[in-house]
């Protein structure tokens, strides 16, 4: 009798459990399939568009300054001469849209430096640069996924700077 009652609960709790994960199982496959969608539409929109920088979205835009902050804020450099790492004091990302093209705008107060140099096969970007290669890296791949086409602008104390990668 007793062993009935043990077996009784055992199939009653795994019964339980394998209603509660069917029902969860069904509210993932819904949020999937609506990020499907969202993720087709805009699609379609972009390809019916012609153009990947029209009409770029305050939502699109936002997420964009966001990633751009957050990456901005992970990144720091190290100075040989103190032997400490640094964060980089970005004072300001924007995202403009000026003649057909938005720009990914990153204001820096302080003195970086832009260069970069090859010895022995190995490519060292200085602290300005090592900021700006990382940001584009893992910036347009984001920004290719809602269909912007990103160019970059880097301002230090006011200035913009001018290099190339």
């Amino acid at each position: 009798m007793k062993k009935n009652k043990i077996i009784l609960y055992f199939l009653s709790v795994v019964l339980i459990i394998f209603i509660s994960s069917s029902e969860i199982f069904a509210d993932s496959k819904k949020q999937l399939e609506q990020i499907i969608m969202d993720h087709e539409f805009r699609i379609t929109k972009l390809e019916q568009s012609g153009s990947p920088n029209e009409n770029i979205t305050p939502e699109v835009r936002n997420y964009l300054i966001q990633e751009a902050e957050i990456r901005a804020k992970n990144l720091s450099y190290y100075d040989d001469s103190t032997g400490q790492s640094y964060n980089f004091n970005v004072t300001k990302i924007d995202v403009i849209d000026r003649d057909g093209k938005v720009y990914l705008q990153v204001f820096l107060e302080g003195d970086y430096k832009w260069g970069q140099s090859t010895a022995h096969g190995y490519t060292h970007f200085e602290d300005g640069r090592f900021l700006a290669y990382n940001l584009v890296n893992s910036l347009d791949p984001a920004s290719k996924l809602y269909g912007v086409v990103l160019h970059y602008e880097f301002y230090q104390n006011g200035e913009k700077i001018k290099f190339t990668f």
